[in-house]
């Protein structure tokens, strides 16, 4: 009976406690919109921007979107062109949406860096239409192009 009366008397500070832990157990859920960031990997490999080039330059570009962000991670290489390295850009299907900043005045070189692609450019990507060109001081308009696909 002593039992049951010292029981009854804790009865709130037991459903007290049984209630916070219940919450406190279902807040420590492993779903995070963190963990659910969507990563996607791009590449590509350059070649002659246009049939009026004549090189033997190589290279490649990777990227990886997150799409929440819409931020584009780029790795760029090259080696082998005509001249030393003039301008350097994303493109979109045609006009430039992005310039590539850092990279050296070189024939053969690399260069890393990040940008924030628009709702509309990151479309574009998905439908490969955004690509990576290098202007050499021999071909102003565009020597390589590497036209960025889904690995």
């Amino acid at each position: 009976m002593r039992l049951t009366i010292q029981l009854l008397q804790y009865r709130g500070l037991i459903a007290c406690m049984l209630l916070i832990t219940s919450l406190a157990m279902s807040s420590c859920s492993t779903d995070s919109d963190d963990d659910d960031e969507q990563m996607i990997e791009y590449s590509g490999t350059f070649i002659p921007a246009n049939d009026n080039v004549t090189t033997s330059a190589s290279g490649t570009t990777s990227a990886t979107l997150n799409q929440d962000t819409r931020e584009i991670t780029y790795d760029v290489e090259w080696q082998g062109l005509t001249t030393p390295v003039s301008n350097m850009h994303f493109h979109d299907d045609g006009p430039v949406i992005h310039g590539i900043d850092g990279w050296d005045e070189a024939t053969s070189g690399s260069v890393s860096g990040t940008v924030t692609f628009s709702a509309d450019e990151v479309t574009d990507l998905e439908a490969g239409d955004v690509y990576v060109m290098i202007h050499t001081q021999e071909y102003p308009g565009g020597e390589v192009i590497a036209i960025l696909t889904v690995d």
